[in-house]
């Protein structure tokens, strides 16, 4: 111990010795270790942080799979179901998110609640911030109508105001009572989505919405998520088994409902959103941390680069100590030591830069009206992996500088023959090594980025089908202000006409799902004269319904047939649009006349009476798709999304959907307003956001691996400041010492290019099956790529090499 404390003294002592090598090195390894830290930040909390249940481990979450073999939803029925099987779980709780409207005295905001089950909170082990969690008195029908607000939105919308327990709120038109504040830091049951408010299933959201009352009876209607607590001798997979005897049971006693539907069980601490999600959440985690694991490597490069010029100045020092019989052993932990103290330091400093860097990248949030808010407290699994990073680095790239200074025979620094291998008929020094390995990683990173931003390019370019501009939106839900069907059908009446009798609009139409929206809506088809495999009970479509004018407005051709109209109401024949991809799989284009029956429509034959041009439903990358249109007016909705096509600025339009709604009724709340370019924003979000994640990450590589090149070709300069002096006082022109310093780092970046295009070419290729537009290489980008970072390392080579050719051959000459 007392060794390691006069070690660990005399290192501070060399880093407080030369302070500007300290800092230099200590930002770089702050940059390396702070992008990795901020990544894990983010990678940690979405993707494996526990959710904060008291025992954790004995919390499940319990889905029902559909015959399309989607983890997802149940029905309220079948979950009680569940919870009688008391030998596998104590406790079974319920939750289904939704939107309401909580009226203000100056009008009405979207809120975003969670129906629960009355145990939902002692099943999660989770207590109140303040009054009380809902409980066993909350759980039968006429109990009194109650909330708890979650602890973010009791601190952002109430001032954490303690009065707020006590307090009725009208939500949906019904009066509510806040009775407790919600546990600090749970925003509820989906990662990464705040919840206002948590209301009980049963009492209070019966009286909310009229469906929830429905949902409790039917046993067809999959709408909530199941969470449980297992008994403490029950295993998970004992759960499975225990459910899997009901599920059978339930598909033999309710064949209509239930015959192909089975369940699954998994730990709450392994889901993060739903199952069929996380899959494509886990591979994305994996991808950036490998980017900025690639970025760490870079600055470590420039770290062992550095060391290993600092050594060579210490030759002299290194060399009396041996001398003098200091084991090489001993030395090399001095060195060792300095370097983990470096690295350390840098990760330090790294931890604070973390914050802000991780605060930058989740500014890039969705276009979606839920709130969205990961937790980026640096807390000690944070703190405990960039120590461990930091503690790595330094000893892994600080191990070979620190062999190579303490080395007994030691050659001239000029010749740096040590460890260096043949390249051109020249030594290749293991400092040059680290460069070309800077400069190959930088441009593998760097094309990498350039696929992201020419895919970004191309599907913003790709035609979606639809007019993008001069449209502007507003989504409502008037069953949340508590209207009837017939209350909702005359309050679009007039909004459509208001909004259209406006000056600038020329025209404004419902439509129940926008094209390319995060929703997926599908119902099963018995199309007339199309076989089903044996199998199949209907083929899903993809459809939505809208008012007549739709396809005027947005700008869609009808091909063949006709548009909805005023003939296509609740009391005539169904009808529908189809879209020219429907046509050609099940009719071969002659789909006019041709008829189809939708699942839980009464077996009512829809007859088509016109088909549109495709367009872009779900994807911009996806290839035509059957599409189903039904008049708004025969399949209504009061979730609706209002679109005006403008003659100019949409953006005014956005004002007069407000003030049009606040003067029909300031109860209905406005969840969405938005233009169709912003709209768009989610389809782009996915290209826009990688081309921005790895263009930072790319430059930011690139500008490492160019300090390192610079590092290199001045620490050459500095030692061969005798030898350029003898070289101009026997006539070497300006010029040629120019040339002769830039060969060797043309020599480098060249074969650094050479090896990062056969590394891009290898790791980047299975990129353009999920990039837009970007088929096999795309050499235009590796070459444009390759090209920009040859011109910019050459550019960090060349200013050490103008410095050179300017040295004054009798200072030259003096120098040792």
């Amino acid at each position: 111990m007392d060794i390691l404390l006069r070690d660990f003294r005399y290192a501070i002592r060399r880093i407080a010795g030369d302070p500007g090598f300290a800092a230099i090195t200590i930002a770089i390894m702050a940059l390396g270790i702070g992008v990795n830290t901020a990544i894990f930040s983010i990678v940690d909390t979405v993707l494996f942080k526990p959710p904060p249940y008291r025992d954790v481990d004995r919390v499940v979450n319990i889905y029902t799979v559909g015959d399309d073999g989607f983890a997802a939803t149940s029905s309220y029925p079948d979950i009680l179901e569940f919870a009688g099987a008391t030998d596998l779980f104590v406790d079974v709780t319920t939750y289904e998110m939704t939107f309401l409207s909580m009226i203000r005295p100056d009008g009405a905001d979207a809120v975003v609640a969670e129906y629960v089950s009355a145990n939902y909170f002692r099943t999660l082990g989770l207590e109140a911030e303040r009054g009380r969690i809902l409980g066993d008195v909350d759980r039968a029908p006429g109990a009194p109508p109650v909330a708890v607000v979650s602890h973010q939105t009791w601190r952002r919308r109430f001032g954490s105001d303690p009065s707020t327990v006590g307090r009725t709120l009208q939500f949906n038109g019904t009066t509510v009572t806040v009775v407790g504040v919600g546990p600090k830091g749970y925003n509820g049951s989906v990662t990464g989505f705040v919840v206002d408010f948590w209301i009980p299933i049963t009492s209070t959201a019966p009286l909310l919405e009229e469906r929830v009352a429905r949902q409790l009876e039917s046993r067809a209607t999959r709408g909530t998520f199941v969470k449980a607590r297992l008994q403490p001798n029950v295993s998970v997979e004992q759960a499975q088994a225990g459910l899997d005897v009901i599920s059978d049971r339930l598909r033999s006693a309710y064949p209509e409902t239930n015959a192909e539907r089975s369940t699954l069980v998994m730990a709450a601490a392994d889901v993060r959103i739903l199952p069929f999600v996380d899959k494509f959440l886990y591979p994305v985690g994996t991808f950036l941390m490998i980017v900025v694991g690639l970025v760490l490597l870079i600055a470590s490069s420039n770290l062992a680069n550095l060391l290993l010029a600092k050594a060579s100045t210490r030759q002299k020092e290194i060399a009396i100590r041996l001398a003098l019989g200091a084991s090489r052993r001993r030395l090399a932990s001095q060195l060792l030591l300095e370097s983990t103290m470096l690295s350390t330091m840098g990760g330090v400093v790294g931890v604070g830069l973390a914050y802000w860097m991780a605060k930058l990248i989740l500014a890039f949030k969705p276009p979606i009206p839920i709130p969205i808010a990961i937790d980026l407290t640096i807390d000690v699994r944070v703190l405990t992996f960039a120590l461990v990073l930091s503690v790595v680095t330094g000893v892994l790239f600080g191990l070979v500088p620190a062999l190579k200074a303490t080395k007994p025979e030691l050659l001239p620094s000029l010749k740096d023959e040590r460890n260096s291998i043949q390249v051109g008929g020249r030594k290749m020094s293991f400092r040059n090594l680290l460069v070309v390995g800077q400069v190959a990683v930088s441009l593998v990173l760097l094309i990498a980025a350039g696929l992201f931003v020419q895919s970004m390019r191309n599907a913003s370019r790709i035609d979606p089908g639809f007019i993008t501009d001069n449209v502007a939106i507003t989504t409502l839900s008037l069953d949340m202000a508590g209207y009837a069907e017939a209350q909702s059908r005359s309050f679009y009446a007039e909004l459509v006409e208001r909004v259209q009798s406006s000056p600038g609009v020329q025209s404004v139409v419902l439509v129940d799902r926008l094209p390319l929206s995060a929703a997926i809506r599908t119902r099963n088809a018995l199309v007339d004269g199309f076989e089903l495999g044996p199998d199949e009970d209907g083929i899903p479509i993809d459809i939505v319904s809208v008012s007549p004018g739709y396809f005027v407005t947005l700008g869609v051709p009808l091909l063949r047939g006709r548009d909805f109209g005023v003939v296509d109401n609740e009391s005539s024949p169904r009808v529908a649009i189809v879209s020219e991809a429907m046509a050609n799989r099940f009719w071969d284009g002659d789909a006019i006349g041709r008829t189809l029956r939708l699942e839980n429509a009464q077996d009512v034959p829809v007859t088509v009476v016109g088909v549109a041009r495709d367009t872009k439903v779900r994807t911009l990358g996806e290839d035509p798709r059957p599409y189903l249109y039904l008049p708004h007016t025969q399949v209504f909705s009061a979730f609706v999304s209002v679109v005006a096509r403008t003659e100019g600025d949409p953006g005014s339009t956005l004002e007069l959907f407000r003030r049009e709604i606040r003067a029909m009724d300031p109860n209905v709340p406005i969840l969405e307003t938005k233009t169709m370019p912003q709209h768009l924003g989610l389809a782009l979000f996915a290209p826009r956001m990688g081309a921005a994640l790895l263009s930072a990450f790319g430059i930011l590589a690139m500008l490492l691996a160019s300090l390192g090149l610079y590092g290199v070709v001045a620490f050459a300069v500095s030692n061969r400041t005798r030898e350029l002096g003898i070289r101009v006082a026997l006539g070497a022109q300006y010029g040629d010492i120019i040339k002769m310093v830039m060969r060797e780092s043309v020599a480098l970046v060249g074969i650094g290019v050479v090896i990062g295009l056969v590394l891009a070419a290898g790791s980047t290729f299975p990129l353009s099956r999920v990039l837009y537009g970007i088929d096999g290489l795309a050499p235009g980008t590796y070459l444009a790529v390759a090209s920009v970072f040859f011109s910019i390392a050459l550019l960090a080579s060349f200013i050490p090499a103008r410095r050179a050719a300017k040295v004054d051959p009798v200072v030259a000459l003096r120098s040792e």
